[in-house]
């Protein structure tokens, strides 16, 4: 059988279980909570006095042409001289052994899984870098997903924490000016591809194929459990996370660490309507001082829920 062939069909294998439990989920989600257009309505049809407080987010879901509504949920126009940049940027991409790959900044190349197709991981990497802007650079007026601004950045010298990394572009686009690089991702079909983007810096990165937790187990870890293997009292962390709305629970399973340390925190609030205000109040418990990124998202996870707009991601750090 050929390689590529075998390769495929037993990253399907080993996915299987999560597979059915997708198609299932998809199978009872409600049709209008997924109908973008309905969606708009609810956001319009909402009092005065609300549409007032998001004027700009709210012109834009009233004016974005049908044949885009695919962009409500970051809702705000390309900036000044960008409208076609998105449709002519190009990637340069290939593959090696029996990964696909893409080049990012400076030659680095990001694999992805077996049986990515092309076009699949073309538009992964320009959505997440330049629509969302999750390096820090985007092409939108704001950007309500990005991990990093103009004050709020990693540095030199920082250890990165990528906590559900996926392909870690956030990591590998500053794997350059981090001292240690700790990778989390519990999804398998990552694996590969993770230890072929950082090969070439198999020194300086770490990659745990587990979720994180309050405890340390088989197959969850503890943030201190990992890092006092390699890191320093001295260390500074830059902690980027996002994962699916499980940050409250590593918030809190791993409060020893946040207390301990020097941290600086990018955390996703997005994935539920009460995460922005939970998790600021917890993080200033910590004594962090918190704020959030520029502009808001809209949601369709766990349906929608008024007021619709959510805070994207929270800054926080403790020194």
């Amino acid at each position: 059988m050929h390689y590529q062939t075998f390769s495929l069909i037993m990253d399907v294998v080993r996915n299987f279980p999560r597979t059915v439990y997708n198609l299932m989920a998809w199978s009872q989600t409600n049709p209008r909570d997924c109908n973008l257009d309905n969606i708009r309505n609810f956001v319009l049809s909402m009092p005065q006095s609300d549409i007032e407080n998001f004027r700009r987010e709210c012109d834009f879901v009233r004016n974005i042409p049908l044949s885009r509504l695919n962009e409500i949920f970051l809702p705000y126009k390309t900036r000044l001289g960008f409208e076609d940049f998105y449709d002519k940027f190009q990637v340069v991409h290939g593959r090696e052994n029996g990964l696909p790959y893409l080049l990012h900044e400076n030659n680095k190349k990001v694999f992805f899984p077996v049986g990515t197709t092309e076009h699949a991981m073309i538009e992964n990497y320009k959505c997440l870098l330049l629509r969302e802007g999750i390096t820090g650079k985007g092409i939108l007026e704001a950007s309500p997903h990005c991990y990093q601004d103009d004050d709020f950045f990693v540095e030199n010298g920082d250890c990165v924490l990528d906590i559900g990394c996926a392909e870690a572009l956030f990591a590998i686009d500053n794997i350059d000016k981090a001292k240690k690089v700790y990778l989390f991702e519990c999804e398998r079909f990552w694996q590969k591809p993770l230890k072929a983007t950082f090969s070439r810096y198999a020194d300086k990165v770490c990659i745990t194929n587990k979720m994180v937790s309050s405890i340390t187990s088989n197959r969850a870890t503890r943030l201190s459990d990992v890092v006092a293997k390699y890191g320093s009292s001295e260390d500074r962390y830059f902690v980027k996370m996002d994962i699916e709305g499980g940050e409250k629970e590593v918030i809190s399973g791993n409060a020893d660490f946040l207390r301990q340390n020097k941290v600086k925190l990018s955390c996703c609030v997005y994935h539920n309507q009460e995460d922005a205000a939970l998790i600021k109040n917890m993080l200033e418990n910590f004594g962090y001082e918190t704020r959030f990124s520029k502009g808001y998202m809209l949601c369709d996870m766990n349906g929608v829920h008024f007021p619709y707009f959510r805070h994207g991601v929270i800054y926080a750090r403790n020194y």
